[in-house]
């Protein structure tokens, strides 16, 4: 999708959105549910839902469970760190927030034994 220079600049927004994420909930002033409510509902990625549904066709019984189930912990994930931000303060929550790209890879190899890239070390 983006390569070079445009790779960088993408990477860079991204951690600018999520760095700036805490301060702007936290600023918000809203319970942790809503504003976890609202971060999934601007989203909008129920039109993709529906495109990808077309495009590969329906998804077996299990592979919906699966995705309620992911959809789910998500949703939880969003509310907790909401919760987060009002109990330890914004700066804490974006460092909570990010540590999960060092613990899910650290994780994937203690459980499921996947093994991490030389990129990841």
């Amino acid at each position: 999708m983006f390569k070079g220079r445009n790779a960088i600049l993408a990477a860079v927004a991204g951690a600018l959105c999520l760095a700036a994420s805490g301060p702007i909930t936290r600023l918000a002033r809203t319970s942790a549910g809503t504003a976890a409510f609202y971060r999934c509902a601007l989203v909008v990625l129920a039109p993709l839902a529906v495109m990808e549904t077309r495009r590969r066709g329906p998804r077996s019984r299990r592979e919906r469970i699966g995705a309620l189930a992911a959809g789910a912990l998500l949703g939880a994930d969003l509310i907790l760190w909401n919760r987060s931000i009002d109990e330890a303060g914004a700066g804490i929550a974006t460092v909570l927030v990010n540590i999960q790209v060092l613990l899910v890879p650290v994780l994937a190899l203690l459980i499921d034994r996947e093994p991490m890239s030389r990129r990841f070390l």
